[in-house]
């Protein structure tokens, strides 16, 4: 999935998702950003989701930061993102 950068349309950062059962994987290998976006995520989804981002420092720094013109953080914006694309991806396969 490929994530917009902050202020640059243009410019893209990707992530890979990964699906992993409850329990199989300690919160400790995850990073603080991981696990809170894969918690959200796994929220909305009502079944659980295990992320791997790979931020550049300057994303990361912006994590949650509030922006002033639409009062969401980025973190969010992701998540949105994230759960729309791949909500679109597995539409098809729902029961």
């Amino acid at each position: 999935m490929c994530v917009p950068s902050p202020g640059n349309a243009d410019s893209l950062n990707s992530s890979k998702v990964y699906g992993a059962s409850s329990g199989l994987l300690p919160g400790s290998s995850l990073g603080l950003n991981e696990e809170n976006l894969s918690r959200k995520v796994t929220k909305r989804f009502r079944c659980p989701v295990f992320l791997s981002l790979s931020l550049p420092a300057e994303l990361d720094a912006i994590w949650d930061k509030i922006d002033p013109c639409t009062q969401e953080t980025f973190s969010k914006d992701v998540e949105t993102s994230l759960f729309d694309h791949l909500n679109a991806h597995f539409e098809p396969f729902s029961l």
